[in-house]
């Protein structure tokens, strides 16, 4: 079935089939990559779209949070860690030595 699903949908575009569906009353909407949310005109317009400093110092693009409490408003200051950046920190946290990290880190339990 899923299989007959892909050919009748690669027969049209996505907007062509957001088209038909929605002439037919059926609730849909496109599935965006990342570029298209931050270039979508409604993102832009809400302000949706803002900027961060990476580890490296280079310019990137996020999606601000869309929760806006005037109150306590929420905002994104750090870009995500890169996998494993805070690995070693953690367990330190929760008790584990130096030895038994790198007992981790050798079997291919953790990345660091």
């Amino acid at each position: 079935m899923n299989a007959q699903f892909q050919d009748l949908l690669l027969k049209a575009t996505r907007d062509e089939w957001i088209e038909r569906f929605t002439a037919a009353d059926v609730l849909c909407g496109p599935i965006f990559t990342y570029d298209d949310v931050l270039a979508d005109p409604q993102f832009q317009h809400n302000d949706m779209v803002g900027e961060l400093i990476d580890q490296d110092g280079e310019v990137m693009k996020i999606l601000r949070t869309p929760i806006r409490l005037s109150q306590t408003p929420a905002q994104v200051r750090t870009p995500m860690p890169d996998l494993g950046q805070h690995t070693e920190t953690i367990l330190q946290e929760l008790g584990y030595t130096g030895e038994a990290i790198e007992r981790l880190r050798d079997q291919g339990i953790v990345a660091m």
